[in-house]
């Protein structure tokens, strides 16, 4: 039945009882259409056997399932698949993970670079260190330093003559 009175009366007796003037506007109308009262009859007995149900137990993520189902609604009513809406979830979850997961890789692949970088230079500095030290004369010359310097004092005979004596030398070194 399409009719306003009925449709409002049928919705009222699915929330609550019907009061005496809406059960007296009912009568009358039943009365007034004679198939209207075997589809009351019928929505009457389906309301009894519906709260004679025990309700059935609601799964722990009833609320998660529901909204996803609201989403993919909404998304099919956009066009979108509900595949593409689950990814673009799932790609607000991951673009920030992602995103700094790569900001650290790239900045541990930075300070490796920089590592090898500063270990050669310490190297080519120690490399140059060790190559001014090996043209420094070694430590045995300079400990009879002075016997040297005294070698420029012994008196040089001139080139016709004959040669420094060793008794000449010993003197001098000592």
């Amino acid at each position: 039945m399409n009719d306003p009175v009925y449709r409002k009366l049928l919705e009222t007796s699915w929330r609550r009882p019907l009061t005496p003037e809406e059960q007296a506007r009912l009568a009358e109308f039943l009365a007034a259409h004679a198939d209207a009262a075997r589809d009351w009859e019928a929505e009457v007995a389906l309301d009894r056997f519906l709260r004679a149900q025990r309700p059935p137990p609601l799964a722990s993520n009833f609320t998660a399932q529901v909204l996803r189902a609201v989403e993919a609604e909404q998304a099919r009513q956009r066009g979108r698949s509900p595949w593409r809406v689950w990814w673009e979830d799932w790609g607000r979850v991951l673009a920030p993970r992602l995103a700094w997961a790569g900001a650290a890789l790239v900045l541990a692949v930075a300070g490796m670079q920089e590592y090898r970088y500063l270990s050669r230079a310490r190297l080519a500095q120690d490399l140059a260190r060790i190559s001014l030290v090996a043209s420094v004369p070694a430590p045995e010359i300079l400990q009879d330093f002075e016997s040297i310097q005294q070698l420029s004092f012994v008196p040089v005979k001139p080139a016709d003559s004959a040669a420094i004596s060793d008794d000449e030398l010993l003197r001098a070194l000592q």
